[in-house]
């Protein structure tokens, strides 16, 4: 506790000294204000300095940091490197193991392939001595056979010379007969024809006799022989003339002998008419049947020729006739007027 008495009374002080220490005060306070500037900037620099510091140590931590890092992968795939190696290195070394196996066997088998290539060779000596001689004989037999197709080419030549000259007496014995048969056939079918009309004419004049007796042939038709005659009056193809005759019981004219030609002759004018030949078959023949080698021919001249002409179709295997140039071969699809013949009998 203080001691109590009078209470100590501070000095006054005078306007002088109090102006004095005012200005002590102020200088005082403007140093302290100097001092504390001066530290804050040395603060600051150190706080700089320090952290700069900092900032580059941490910079290096990260540069080393990254830098294992580097060397780690490096490491990494350089170990991988190896073992991808080593382990083809281990695949080559089967590879290579199972080659040299393989190729042991087929060393194996090129002995034996040797082997068998040298007992090859040996039977190919054989062979080829067997061949040589076998050469030997066949050059002998060649020169026998040379020799014996030269006496056959020389006996075939002379087969031939023979089978010439028998071709040709064959020949000529066939058309002397074939003509012989032809004017025979000609003669006989001839004189057939002149019975016909023989007959016909008799029994012409029976008809007459007996006037009650019906005609022997239709109107528009003409009476030779044992046969009617009917010419046309319009002008079609051959087988529309065929077909035209047949709706009348009747067949295009077959000439059978020298006096039925004489008398179509007579019967028509000087046009192109229709006849029963045509080309059946690389051969003529008449439509009924008759046979064309034994029956005369009255072919104009250098006639047949199977000429074709522009507008028909096909060749000329029908046959027309004229008084003035006889028979002539066609093509079927010209079109001309035609002669039907009907026997009576």
């Amino acid at each position: 506790m203080p001691c109590k008495g009078k209470p100590v009374h501070p000095q006054r002080k005078t306007k002088k000294s109090e102006g004095l220490e005012m200005a002590l005060g102020e200088e005082d306070e403007q140093d302290t204000y100097v001092n504390l500037s001066d530290l804050n900037l040395q603060r600051q620099e150190k706080g700089a300095k320090s952290k700069a510091a900092k900032n580059t140590k941490i910079r290096l931590m990260l540069i080393l940091m990254a830098f294992l890092i580097f060397l780690f992968l490096v490491q990494v795939v350089f170990i991988s490197i190896l073992f991808t190696f080593y382990k083809n290195m281990a695949e080559e070394q089967s590879h290579l193991k199972e080659i040299g196996e393989n190729m042991a066997k087929e060393q194996s088998r090129l002995r034996e392939t040797k082997k068998n290539i040298t007992e090859g060779q040996s039977r190919l000596k054989e062979t080829d001595k067997n061949i040589t001689e076998g050469q030997s004989c066949l050059k002998e037999t060649g020169e026998n056979m040379a020799k014996g197709h030269s006496r056959l080419r020389e006996t075939d030549e002379n087969i031939i010379q023979e089978q010439s000259r028998l071709k040709e007496s064959v020949t000529s014995e066939l058309k002397k007969s074939r003509d012989l048969n032809n004017e025979v056939a000609g003669s006989l079918f001839n004189k057939i024809q002149r019975n016909f009309g023989v007959v016909g004419k008799l029994l012409e004049e029976v008809r007459k006799m007996n006037s009650s007796a019906q005609p022997l042939c239709d109107k528009s038709w003409k009476h030779y022989g044992l046969s009617c005659y009917y010419k046309s009056t319009k002008e079609v193809p051959m087988n529309s003339a065929k077909e035209d005759c047949e709706k009348n019981k009747a067949h295009l004219v077959i000439i059978n002998g020298e006096d039925e030609m004489n008398f179509l002759q007579g019967f028509v004018d000087n046009q192109y008419w229709w006849i029963g030949l045509r080309m059946v078959n690389g051969a003529w023949e008449w439509i009924d049947g008759t046979s064309y080698e034994m029956t005369p021919k009255f072919w104009g001249k250098r006639q047949p020729n199977n000429s074709s002409i522009v507008d028909f179709p096909g060749g000329q295997e029908c046959v027309q006739f004229s008084n003035k140039y006889g028979w002539d071969d066609r093509q079927c699809a010209i079109k001309y007027k035609y002669i039907c013949e009907k026997e009576i009998l």
